[in-house]
């Protein structure tokens, strides 16, 4: 099965399934499994991305994340989202990636954090994330944030959770869900302000 992979910016967030549809997942037929998973595919793509920041190497763990999702389909419940699914598959295998001794090789550390909606500006700093064209700019403010905060902005921003998913994702108190996301954040627009805004105005 081929499918497509689109660079590493935020991608729009795909049409949610039907029950239909996630009925036909279930049941692993293959013209229902090909679109689901196409349809998730540049998100967990981006999102693993960012965070291993070795392309050859995102590719390999998203095609790990379909493995799983595709052993464990009977799991998907069709009459909810499957995006909170599909991306604790993904920060559960991510979090596997980090230990292992592979990992160690490579020198990389990571934690895994969480994100959710806030009514503190939030949206409107996420939203000039996913608009950031200048993609130097956006490795400079990524690279800034701390490994924590920066796995919490993108979860949020690619697996699209809200606050609850997210705490039984990565099983930690919706208030601490907020905290840490409201932090990120506030830092976020710190760092817009310091590496992109300039660069508009000279342009």
């Amino acid at each position: 099965m081929t499918i497509s992979k689109q660079g590493d910016t935020r991608p729009a967030a795909a049409s949610a399934p039907t029950t239909a549809e996630l009925e036909a997942v279930r049941r692993r037929e293959p013209v229902a499994m090909e679109r689901f998973f196409a349809a998730y595919y540049d998100r967990v793509f981006g999102y693993l991305l960012r965070l291993v920041s070795e392309r050859q190497l995102a590719e390999d763990l998203t095609q790990e994340v379909f493995l799983r999702l595709h052993r464990s389909v009977d799991r998907l419940d069709p009459s909810r989202d499957p995006g909170p699914w599909v991306f604790t598959v993904a920060a559960n295998l991510l979090r596997d990636y980090w230990r292992s001794a592979e990992h160690r090789r490579r020198g990389q550390r990571s934690d895994l954090a969480a994100a959710e909606r806030a009514d503190d500006g939030s949206e409107d700093a996420l939203e000039r994330l996913g608009k950031t064209e200048n993609e130097d700019c956006l490795r400079r403010m990524l690279a800034q944030l701390g490994e924590r905060d920066r796995q919490l902005v993108l979860l949020r921003s690619y697996g699209d959770m809200d606050s609850e998913s997210l705490s039984g994702v990565l099983g930690i108190s919706r208030e601490a869900v907020r905290q840490r996301f409201s932090r990120a954040i506030k830092r976020l627009g710190e760092l817009y302000r310091r590496f992109c805004e300039p660069e508009r105005r000279s342009t």
